[in-house]
């Protein structure tokens, strides 16, 4: 059981990670004040060179995806679009690799509670019926 939640509990962090920006690192947290975090507020060359090498520092799924729409900022919208979406494709399939052994565990780890709960059962009526 305790194992369950253990897996449980990664695979929430892991998940949650983008969305509280543990996976971008709290180095992208530095580089854009508190008060803009967008992306939005990457203007100018000067910006985008501190989003790479903040990027750079410490690679994630996000900072592949920006340095990769950094790379292509000459690039017509419509094609920047198809290669990012492209690439954040290829990261979500990086991202879920290994999820299948998760599945298998979290299908597995009630039937082995339940294995064991049996075996507890037949073991305390099997101590009950030799002291009677």
């Amino acid at each position: 059981m305790d194992l369950l939640i253990y897996i449980f509990c990664a695979d929430l962090r892991r998940r949650a990670g983008l969305h509280r920006g543990t996976r971008a690192g709290p180095a992208l947290g530095k580089v854009v004040p508190r008060s803009s975090r967008t992306l939005a507020s990457c203007r100018t060359r000067e910006d985008v060179e501190t989003l790479r090498r903040a990027c750079a520092q410490k690679p994630s799924s996000l900072g592949r995806l920006l340095t990769l729409a950094a790379d292509h900022l000459d690039w017509p919208k419509a094609d920047n679009v198809d290669a990012l979406q492209t690439a954040a494709r290829h990261e979500i399939v990086r991202l879920e690799r290994g999820l299948v052994v998760l599945e298998i565990i979290v299908g597995i780890a009630p039937l082995l509670g339940l294995v064991g709960t049996i075996a507890g059962m037949m073991t305390v009526f099997g101590d009950l019926g030799q002291t009677a």
